[in-house]
């Protein structure tokens, strides 16, 4: 859920002090700022006779900014400075409460879990726990933790930092998105803390997907949050102010909308990493990001469809387009005390049959996705290839479905208007906003061409981008939206309970309030089927009433593209985890 110029002026010097354990380190960073008057070349996105081109234009603009160069440490023990761009800043800093990636980036660096995944296979692999045992009915789990593991504050980490974390996932007083996915077969009574590094997992019922998703979550020092009330856990300082994890890297400072910086953590488990800082910097856009990338001011970023050609061609940077998890969709508001438009199931399938995505990936991301006919991605071992129904663009079907669902044009205004549409006042336009994050151009790209596709059988959507946070927040916390287009990311275990679980509204990523109680049930039966050509069954089901009922649709599932810069050495870009052996980064000084 995460750039248009760049010009060269007077350099001014403004120092960042990050204070480290040993030695204390300054770090010195150059502040470019430009005025200029400058003519451009814009490139929009229009539907011409149905089909969406990309036309130019020449625009003058006067041209006010601020670029900041790459620090580099004025003292240093190895390895220097490594900077990730990103144009969507951290919401959170806690990895029981965070929601959205860009948190989930800096909370990588900051936190372990007991398990991660290797990025190879996709199977478990130790992390805080060195080993585990499974119980022959898979219902119960015990592992062993590392003894040599300490907080950043210098504390041990035990057995009941992990009962913590979960305990607190589970509180339904916290606001923890995650307690959707465990209350089912976990309370805090099943799990408990046999020693000081031994823990046992007693589940109520088979979860096939627990030791790859629901082990793998940061675990938190109870010794800094044990004593917090559920209110003072959610609104701790420790959430944005002073994290404290047993990851690679220490928090040093966030700058709400500039940058996050953290140093290195000299007793990391797993051996110091060779950088010293790692820095996470907010830019405007996803082309100020790119062009940084050229410069050098930045070490790597994700890359545009429209840039991935150029990027490729950079002598100083390394591409790579990698098969996701991740997806582009668009939410429908399906709470009928919010809006009452799209909870005819017509309404929403023509909509979607009103959109040729083809043509959408062909000219927005230049081919590198797949338009999507299920929810779960074509890298997943339980994607079905042949999931029906089946959404191809054809207009003249999505005119008869409004037509039936009630959506006519009477007036002959261009605009369909509701009459006998159930929960809709007789005579209301069929009219709504879109949002998006403001910055991100591929999804501001969609919504305008999904506005244009639209118009042309009498819908009226107006597309709206806003801020970051502001978005996090309609979908998270106030569900006040009518639609939403926006990303999300799977994990690699096929269960989709999360966000179309009836139970998963207000608990997980449920955001629209979908119900359907036989779907439910699915979700359920797979995730306590342990054999997987019997889940992909379940999955297979899944599919195609997800297809049938379109709640969220899924417009296409984007390949990762990537570059980051030639002096970076052991960075592997992956949709799983880039940051799996982030203590080995080095970078050229």
């Amino acid at each position: 859920m995460k750039r248009i110029e760049l010009v060269f002026a007077v350099a001014a010097v403004l120092l960042l002090a990050l204070v480290a354990c040993q030695p204390q380190t300054v770090i010195v960073e150059k502040e470019v700022k430009v005025t200029e008057v400058v003519k451009e070349v814009v490139k929009e996105t229009v539907v011409v006779e149905g089909t969406p081109k990309v036309v130019e234009k020449e625009v003058t603009k006067v041209v006010e900014a601020v670029v900041t160069a790459t620090p580099e440490p004025t003292q240093v023990s190895s390895g220097g400075t490594v900077i990730e761009s990103s144009f969507s800043d951290a919401e959170i800093l806690n990895p029981l409460l965070s929601t959205d990636t860009a948190s989930e980036d800096i909370e990588d660096m900051l936190f372990d879990g007991l398990v991660d995944i290797d990025i190879e296979n996709l199977s478990p692999v130790p992390d805080l726990a060195e080993d585990w045992e499974i119980s022959d009915d898979n219902l119960t789990f015990t592992f062993y933790l590392r003894n040599d593991v300490t907080w950043h504050d210098g504390e041990p980490f035990t057995a009941r930092d992990v009962k913590f974390t979960y305990d607190t996932i589970l509180d339904p007083d916290v606001n923890s998105p995650r307690r959707a996915d465990v209350a089912d077969v976990l309370t805090p009574d099943q799990i408990e803390v046999l020693d000081d590094y031994t823990i046992r997992f007693t589940l109520s019922q088979v979860d096939a997907s627990f030791l790859v998703t629901k082990c793998g979550y940061g675990i938190v020092p109870e010794h800094i949050l044990g004593g917090l009330t559920p209110d003072e856990f959610n609104t701790a300082e420790f959430n944005t102010q002073s994290p404290v994890g047993t990851g690679a890297f220490m928090f040093r400072e966030w700058v709400k909308d500039d940058h996050v910086a953290l140093v290195k953590n000299p007793d990391y488990f797993k051996g110091a990493p060779n950088i010293d800082f790692w820095y996470y910097k907010i830019v405007e856009n996803q082309t100020v990001e790119y062009a940084q990338l050229q410069t050098g001011e930045v070490d790597y970023a994700a890359v545009t469809a429209a840039l991935w050609d150029e990027a490729q061609q950079q002598e100083n940077l390394a591409c790579v387009a990698y098969p996701q998890f991740g997806f582009t969709f668009y939410v429908y508001q399906l709470d009928p005390e919010k809006t009452p438009l799209f909870l005819d199931v017509r309404t929403r399938q023509a909509l979607l049959l009103a959109l040729d995505r083809q043509a959408m990936v062909d000219s927005i991301v230049h081919g590198l996705a797949d338009v999507a006919n299920s929810t779960v991605p074509p890298i997943s071992w339980a994607h079905n290839p042949d999931n029906e129904p089946r959404y191809g663009y054809d207009p003249e079907a999505a005119k008869a479905l409004l037509d039936e669902a009630g959506w006519r044009d009477e007036d002959g205004d261009g605009v369909r208007e509701a009459h006998g549409v159930t929960g809709v006042e007789d005579g209301t336009p069929f009219a709504f906003e879109m949002h998006t994050n403001a910055g991100n151009n591929e999804r501001e790209s969609n919504m305008v061409v999904m506005q244009q596709y639209w118009k042309e059988i009498g819908v009226d959507a107006s597309p709206t981008p806003i801020e970051w946070n502001a978005l996090l927040a309609e979908l998270t916390e106030t569900y006040e939206y009518e639609m939403i287009v926006v990303g999300f990311s799977w994990d690699t275990d096929p269960d989709q309970k999360t966000m179309w679980h009836t139970d998963s509204y207000g608990g997980g990523f449920n955001m629209n309030k979908y119900s359907n109680p036989k779907l439910d049930k699915i979700l359920d039966a797979a995730l306590q089927t342990v054999d997987q050509e019997e889940r992909k069954q379940y999955y297979y089901e899944m599919q195609h009433i997800l297809a049938e009922d379109v709640p969220a649709p899924i417009l296409y599932f984007r390949q990762g593209t990537g570059c980051w810069n030639t002096r970076l050495h052991e960075f592997e870009w992956n949709d799983i985890d880039e940051k799996w052996n982030a203590e080995q980064w080095w970078v050229d000084r």
